[in-house]
């Protein structure tokens, strides 16, 4: 079997081989390969055993024999946290009479309102985005920066971690049998330098890479990308359209292409999803996610739809305008002579469909191309409370958030049934996480204090934080990082509505970690003026306090943090996993014996 082909700025050369340990390989320097570089040649055979595999497969297949599906991958091991912070690790096999099964060892049962999160182990840390060559000219063969006259092919990452930095980067393909590889930073390889786009602070990063000599179409990419933390998350996209490497930069093959647009649609609640299409009719908003599926939005739950670049020095605006609301619609559309000129048009949203916008301007139907269309915010409704129910919170990947309740759980889609009344189907491969919302348990960080009395013993006064440190970093104490609770500083007092639906109040009470020596706080919980919970003298040196107070159907709770014998020094406190919990639920009362008690035994 022949090796693949790799193009190198000199030519079409044989693929590289591994060299033996301790040796270097050719044209390298140095005591040894760098870990970067052993990586990538590692990719290179990787994609030579693939493309060996493929041109195998296609020489064995009869004629006119379609090639057969290859099997779906095991369903991915996950793990699932419980309320009392038990942690079961193993596939999630079905969600059945509101009971979650876990492939565990052993196998247990968990009523799902008892569930705090689950990590379904399946989904990428990034959202991958084939956006195809679109008229920009950043990268050429070879690993030297510099550009080619060619239209580059354009990959968009999203779902970054903000303070992440992207320290390197390996795209790699096999196409026509030929292996390609391209690298943020190629150094002293053959490799093509990719170029890079991100924005200051930005979760969205975007790759221009040079385009092969064949066609990318409907040929998977593996990303490999390594952070400045030293952490890798590896995916991977399939090229949705054709490439051209005689492309050139300015020329448009065939009819003229529409711009790619790929909406923001924000909803009532601030949640934010993002997707391939969006049409408008019939009082409904349609949106063909990234994942697939089409999520069927009623416009009273939607605030604004963005349909432009995220760094258009416009988003500003659209940003501005969702905040304030309004009686009317507003459209942010572009001139047709100049497409930097742009004007806020009030009216009203009629419809989006066939690539057009229909805008009601007075008595007047507008019809105006989406490619000019930046963003729309829809008029104010008037407030509605999301009902009573228990619901979860669908972490996608790229960071995008959806709400809704559970319904099933298979092997590669999760069924849910949207709060507004629709059904979806998630790619179970394409969601990071499920947080549950107003089940047993409500974490005071996810509630509205309905007062908040915030005094400094000085003129600093330090604001308390939701599921972060005083600083803004990770919620730590005593060596343990909390995915929820709060962090206050004396003097914090804040009260919490309860309406009596809650028989517990629970937390782990202490001095945040790194708070400084000689602080010293008083301490106390009270439930309707019932005092719960009281401590004169809390000190850094104590071990944290494990709460669990009984609410006895109380209306309101607060949690009171006051001035010791040191002033406010130091008196940085964390309520950590504070939460307030309701009483067993007719599901887990029902389950099958011995449910509940595996819930909670390690």
């Amino acid at each position: 079997m022949k090796r693949p082909r790799l193009f190198s700025p000199s030519g079409w050369v044989p693929g590289p081989r591994l060299p033996r340990p301790g040796l270097h390989g050719p044209g390298l320097h140095g005591p040894g390969l760098t870990g970067s570089l052993l990586l990538c040649l590692l990719v290179v055979a990787t994609l030579a055993d693939r493309a060996g595999a493929v041109k195998i497969a296609a020489q064995a297949k009869p004629a006119g024999q379609a090639a057969q599906k290859p099997p779906d991958p095991a369903v991915a091991r996950g793990a699932v946290y419980t309320l009392d912070a038990d942690r079961f690790d193993g596939p999630i096999l079905s969600l059945v009479g509101g009971q979650l099964a876990i492939d565990s060892d052993p196998p247990r049962t968990v009523p799902l309102d008892e569930v705090d999160h689950i990590d379904l182990g399946a989904a990428p840390a990034v959202l991958l985005v084939w956006v195809g060559q679109d008229n920009h000219d950043g990268a050429q063969a070879g690993s030297s920066a510099g550009t080619s006259g060619i239209q580059d092919v354009h990959v968009q990452i999203r779902g970054i971690a903000p303070v992440r930095k992207i320290t390197q980067a390996v795209v790699s393909g096999v196409f026509a049998g030929a292996a390609q590889v391209w690298m943020l930073d190629p150094g002293n390889t053959p490799f093509w330098r990719l170029e890079s786009v991100r924005a200051a602070d930005s979760s969205t990063a975007d790759f221009y890479l040079e385009p092969p000599a064949a066609d990318c179409f409907e040929q998977p990419l593996d990303v490999m990308l390594t952070f400045d933390d030293k952490t890798t998350v590896k995916s991977r996209l399939t090229a949705t359209t054709h490439t051209d490497a005689a492309l050139k930069v300015g020329k448009v093959e065939g009819e003229a292409k529409p711009a790619v647009v790929e909406p923001l649609v924000v909803l009532a609640t601030d949640e934010r999803v993002h997707g391939r299409s969006v049409e408008i009719g019939d009082d409904l908003l349609r949106l063909k996610l990234l994942t697939g599926p089409e999520l069927k939005i009623p416009l009273a739950e939607v605030r604004g739809v963005w349909l432009g670049d995220d760094k258009s020095e416009h988003r500003k605006t659209f940003d501005e305008k969702l905040k304030g609301g309004g009686a009317t619609d507003w459209a942010l559309i572009a001139s047709r002579e100049n497409e930097k000129e742009v004007a806020s048009v009030e009216g009203s949203v009629q419809a989006i469909a066939d690539g057009k916008l229909v805008f009601l301007v007075g008595d007047d139907a507008r019809k105006v191309s989406l490619s000019r269309v930046l963003g729309l915010v829809m008029a104010t409704h008037p407030a509605h409370a999301r009902a009573d129910v228990f619901y979860q919170m669908f972490e996608l990947a790229g960071g995008d958030k959806m709400s809704g309740q559970l319904t099933a759980v298979k092997p590669d889609v999760l069924d849910v049934h949207t709060l507004w009344g629709t059904d979806v189907q998630l790619p179970r491969g394409e969601v990071r996480s499920v947080t549950c919302r107003d089940g047993r348990a409500s974490y005071l960080s996810d509630l509205e204090p309905v007062s908040v009395d915030e005094v400094s013993y000085f003129e600093h006064r330090l604001l308390y934080h939701r599921d972060q440190g005083l600083a803004g970093g990770p919620l730590l104490l005593r060596g343990m990082t909390y995915r929820k609770g709060l962090a206050v500083h004396s003097r914090c007092v804040l009260t919490y509505r309860l309406d009596g639906r809650y028989e517990l109040f629970k937390a782990r009470l202490g001095f945040e970690d790194g708070a400084p020596i000689g602080g010293a706080i008083a301490c106390r919980v009270l439930a309707d003026d019932r005092e719960l919970y009281a401590n004169p003298s809390l000190r850094p040196g104590a071990e944290p306090v494990s709460l669990n107070l009984e609410l006895q159907g109380a209306k309101q709770l607060v949690l009171e943090v006051d001035f010791g014998d040191s002033q406010d020094v130091g008196d940085r406190i964390v309520w950590a996993a504070a939460r307030v919990v309701r009483p067993e639920s007719p599901a887990a009362k029902a389950a099958t014996p011995g449910a509940a008690q595996a819930a909670t035994t390690p």
